[in-house]
């Protein structure tokens, strides 16, 4: 039998987990399965035939920074603020002992984990559904523009034309999903 105290927490864990995972999944189903809406482009649009420069903040050093570096700082930041705490309250789960700063911590960290789920969630969706091309879309899709439609953007009389139906040459499918 559990006591009162063991049944809240279990709670709290559980709707949290369940909250972080409404958030996540999607994410994770976007980045799995989702496919951009592809959008066309105007022959003379000048905009998107800038140069592909590779990332310079490599996706290691953007986790670091952006998730590792604030959930060290919202430990430390708890157990200092404990240190100076003259009660301390002692949870207990399960005939375990928790210390009120990791508890704290957990919480901040729930809530900073939802939010970054939430904001990625949110920047997903966006981007998925306008689809809109990124300035060096030239440079990395390639587009093969289809025959049939006769359209030659080299050519002055075409240089207003939007153009949809095109197959983008570039093999790396994962830098031309990025360019839209």
């Amino acid at each position: 039998m559990m006591d009162a105290e063991s049944a809240r927490i279990l709670r709290k864990i559980i709707i949290d987990l369940i909250c972080i995972c409404c958030a996540g999944f999607p994410v994770l189903f976007f980045f799995l399965f989702g496919d951009p809406y592809k959008r066309g482009f105007f022959c003379d649009d000048e905009s998107l035939r800038h140069p592909f420069h590779p990332s310079t903040v490599t996706n290691v050093m953007l986790y670091c920074v952006g998730l590792c570096l604030p959930i060290c700082l919202m430990i430390l930041i708890e157990y200092i603020h404990y240190r100076q705490e003259d009660h301390h309250v002692i949870r207990k789960f399960m005939n375990y002992s928790i210390n009120s700063w990791i508890w704290r911590s957990y919480c901040v960290i729930g809530v900073f984990g939802f939010g970054a789920a939430c904001n990625q969630f949110l920047t997903d969706v966006a981007k998925y559904t306008i689809g809109r091309l990124r300035p060096h879309f030239y440079e990395v899709c390639n587009p093969h523009l289809n025959p049939e439609t006769k359209i030659d953007c080299s050519l002055s009389k075409y240089k207003n034309e939007y153009i949809e139906d095109f197959i983008c040459m570039n093999s790396d499918q994962r830098l031309v999903r990025e360019t839209r």
